[in-house]
């Protein structure tokens, strides 16, 4: 992993003039791995649990109220 994360800050340097731009070109780099994965090895489960199996109070203001 360090090797990789350092061969990702060394193209950013390269890639750009400025920190920020860096910054987003790393911010890039994982978006795009992140959604080939999400491509590749899509979910077959619900990220939110369904109303009836959450029994705390607070559990279900959130997931009332605040999940859209």
């Amino acid at each position: 992993i360090d090797i990789l994360l350092d061969e990702l800050r060394d193209d950013a340097k390269k890639n750009t003039s400025t920190t920020q731009a860096a910054k987003e070109f790393a911010k890039k780099f994982f978006t795009e791995v992140l959604q080939a994965d999400l491509r590749k090895y899509p979910s077959t489960m619900s990220l939110t649990p369904s109303l009836d199996s959450v029994t705390v109070d607070w559990q279900k203001t959130i997931h009332s109220k605040l999940i859209w």
